[in-house]
């Protein structure tokens, strides 16, 4: 309510701004409306969205890590031959990119796999327990 009340306050205030002065000060009772009203919306919305609704903000979290996944993603590992990209394991799984993203970043994480990066910035997992083995 906090935000609320300020953003009420700075539309209130632009308003008397504009109704009671001239020149120079009118433009600033105008800022003052401005400001009040993008707050409100701001405030009220959960931030700024576009013309088809979608929001500015950036997503708060990371898709958080399915736990019952995990079999999925090492057969998928498996069946690759030890190699996976997020792309690929998200249609392997039937799962989102970001999920696979969050999926193979905790198993990195946690020594499973290793990751490459190639020098056209394209992402693999390397999972060693299924690379095939050097003749």
């Amino acid at each position: 309510m906090k935000g609320k009340g300020w953003a009420i306050f700075l539309i209130v205030l632009g308003a008397l701004e504009i109704w009671r002065s001239a020149g120079l000060t009118k433009i600033y009772g105008v800022v003052l409306f401005i400001v009040g009203v993008m707050s409100w919306m701001y405030i009220t919305q959960g931030g700024f969205k576009n013309i088809s609704g979608n929001s500015f903000k950036k997503p708060s979290e990371k898709p958080a890590r399915n736990p019952s996944l995990e079999p999925a993603v090492l057969r998928a590992a498996r069946e690759k031959f030890g190699v996976l990209t997020p792309a690929l394991l998200a249609v392997e799984c039937n799962i989102t990119i970001e999920e696979a993203s969050a999926q193979l970043e905790y198993l990195a994480a946690r020594g499973i796999c290793t990751i490459e990066v190639n020098s056209e910035g394209r992402v693999y997992y390397h999972f060693p327990d299924f690379l095939p083995p050097h003749s």
